[in-house]
């Protein structure tokens, strides 16, 4: 429901008029997170020109400037069977990744771009 509420307010519509649109995804096909790497189980944003996906865990931690909880790879092995990891490229530090991650901004109306190149998406 916060996901529609938000789309609503981009749009500059009623929530009523938020239509979801269906994702085609073949029965042996499965789609992750681009960002987290987590499996997509039902709703997720998608760039409609490079095919970026966006989990909504990840779509609320950028939305609240990340402050919200960011499902990264927990130490605990039985937690980390269940959790994504967050995709930091080799030879990359963390603060390098986290700079970066930070050039990603949502738009001031709430809606996300599509990452820069630089994390894998089109910029859109």
């Amino acid at each position: 429901m916060i996901e529609k509420e938000l789309e609503a307010n981009i749009q500059g519509v009623a929530l009523s008029e938020i239509k979801i649109q269906q994702a085609e995804c073949p029965l042996d096909e499965r789609a992750y997170c681009n960002n987290c790497k987590t499996f997509i189980v039902d709703f997720h944003r998608s760039c409609p020109h490079c095919r970026y996906d966006l989990c909504l865990i990840c779509c609320r931690y950028y939305v609240d400037n990340g402050l919200g909880y960011l499902h990264v790879q927990n130490r605990d092995s039985a937690s980390s069977k269940r959790r994504g990891t967050l995709d930091i490229p080799i030879g990359t530090s963390f603060v390098d990744h986290v700079k970066s991650t930070s050039e990603w901004k949502v738009e001031e109306n709430g809606n996300i771009p599509c990452p820069p190149d630089s994390m894998g998406g089109c910029g859109h």
